[in-house]
């Protein structure tokens, strides 16, 4: 639409093709136009019908439509879809809270705050010397930082991943029976005092282990009979 055309005028001028165009549509909306320095904005105007047989009647008639200025100047209408297809709500939103204040807690401490007698403050040297006990307070408590308590929070992960390893081995522990250690006899049995004689002759000849990785020794060992002094 050219950018000097008016509502009224519009209307006037759909009305006098199509008289019952009012009937077969339930919205209109009109922007106007303005004329720049450089640059001039063309009017618009947004019409909903009912029913699709109306749209294509309104473009068949009103397409190409001629507007003429004081000037004698013309302009073409141009009739296309919408690119949005939604019009807006006929029917207000109803608020739901509307009329709800008397009812509203938060309405009711304010009042309930308003009607108490004013709480008067401590004198400005109690105040200052409470901030200064306040202080003198926070100083005795231990000072933490951010690192600190990064490091006490991976410290006590740690310790809640280890403690099911310490539980299960303190259970396989009382579970397991403890073994006695083996006990190995020595190679060379020595006779109690008193013992008789042996068969076999009186020199005997044993083999002695090798100790520290030394070379194999052979000992004597020289049994006195009862017959026998030296």
């Amino acid at each position: 639409l050219p950018f000097y055309l008016k509502e009224e005028d519009l209307k006037a001028a759909i009305s006098s093709k199509i008289p019952s165009w009012e009937s077969k549509s339930d919205f209109f909306y009109f922007v106007p136009g303005s004329k720049g320095v450089k640059k001039e904005s063309d009017a618009r105007a947004y019409i909903n019908f009912k029913a699709p047989e109306a749209v294509w009647e309104f473009s068949e008639v009103f397409e190409g439509h001629i507007f003429v200025d004081n000037k004698g100047r013309e302009s073409r209408v141009c009739v296309e879809y919408a690119p949005y297809q939604k019009v807006p709500r006929s029917k207000p939103r109803i608020n739901v809270k509307e009329n709800t204040i008397e009812s509203d807690p938060d309405y009711k401490r304010f009042l309930e705050n308003l009607n108490q007698e004013p709480v008067m403050l401590p004198s400005a040297d109690v105040q200052y010397e409470q901030k200064i006990q306040q202080k003198k307070e926070a100083e005795k408590l231990p000072v933490s930082t951010p690192l600190l308590d990064a490091i006490r929070l991976k410290y006590a992960g740690k310790q809640q991943r280890r403690a099911p390893k310490r539980v299960s081995r303190k259970i396989r522990a009382k579970e397991v029976p403890k073994q006695s250690p083996k006990v190995f006899p020595s190679r060379i049995k020595r006779r109690s005092k008193g013992s008789p004689t042996s068969s076999r002759n009186s020199n005997d000849v044993g083999e002695v282990p090798p100790i520290n990785g030394q070379s194999k020794q052979k000992s004597i060992a020289i049994e006195a009979g009862p017959g026998d002094k030296n």
